[in-house]
């Protein structure tokens, strides 16, 4: 035998070999509806948890609360759903998509502006003439958009201020149209305003003026992990995922 050739011969048989070694068991992949003021929380939380549990893969998906609610009611293969308003995820537990539900966090909502502006103090300063836009989720489908206008209906200016909105899709949308100073105002959480360097907050709105903001964690009925869903949100309770939040601005829920 020529020793060139051995070479070749080799090869194959060590790929061949290689192929027939054992494969270890792929990660199972856990999808997780979230609102998307958790986003940048919930990406921290998400690398430590996957550091602790190689064996699963955490998939977001990301949009406004009543977005993702429909996608569930229309069949979207969903293992957990965050929200940030408790009746989206009330409705989902009575139409029998979803088996249980606890509130996990909570939040505040603020008034902002871009970080230059001048001459805002307080809500009832929206009805100054130099004030012309004001960001605002939809009401129907975004929680902070409807946080928003139950406190502008509660201050009667809901209906003197309507040409001044300009709506987005969910409350990030909110944050980037203020920051980009595309509008002089706009409702937003205090946890998107704590880490936005470019936006100030006029005022935290009082929390008598509208529903309670929480964030409430619900299981969805047709996970196809539910044993792995139901140990992410033990995570989620846990001090070591609370602790993250916390450096967020999320709340505990109160007593």
């Amino acid at each position: 035998m020529n020793i060139k050739s051995l070479p070749l011969l080799v090869a194959p048989y060590f790929l061949g070999a290689c192929s027939l070694l054992p494969v270890g068991p792929r990660p199972k992949v856990l999808t997780v509806s979230i609102a998307a003021s958790l986003q940048a929380a919930m990406q921290e939380v998400q690398s430590r948890y996957q550091a602790l549990h190689p064996d699963v893969k955490i998939h977001y998906s990301v949009a406004s609360s009543g977005a993702l609610q429909q996608q569930i009611e229309q069949g979207a293969p969903v293992d957990i759903f965050i929200s940030a308003d408790a009746e989206r995820a009330q409705t989902l537990v009575q139409q029998g998509h979803a088996v249980t539900q606890q509130t996990l966090l909570e939040n505040d909502l603020v008034l902002v502006v871009p970080k230059t502006a001048v001459g805002m103090q307080s809500l009832t300063d929206l009805q100054k003439h130099q004030i012309t836009k004001i960001a605002l989720g939809y009401p129907e489908s975004v929680p902070a958009g409807k946080y928003g206008q139950q406190v502008l209906k509660s201050l009667k200016l809901y209906d003197q201020l309507t040409p001044k909105f300009i709506f987005t899709k969910d409350v990030r949308q909110a944050l980037f149209y203020v920051e980009t100073n595309n509008v002089d105002a706009g409702f937003i959480y205090r946890t998107d305003a704590q880490h936005s360097q470019t936006v100030k907050v006029v005022e935290v709105v009082a929390p008598t003026l509208h529903s309670p903001i929480q964030y409430p964690v619900t299981l969805l009925k047709d996970s196809q992990h539910p044993q792995e869903a139901q140990a992410f949100v033990q995570f989620l309770n846990s001090p070591n995922a609370l602790a993250i939040f916390e450096t967020y601005g999320f709340q505990q829920p109160r007593p």
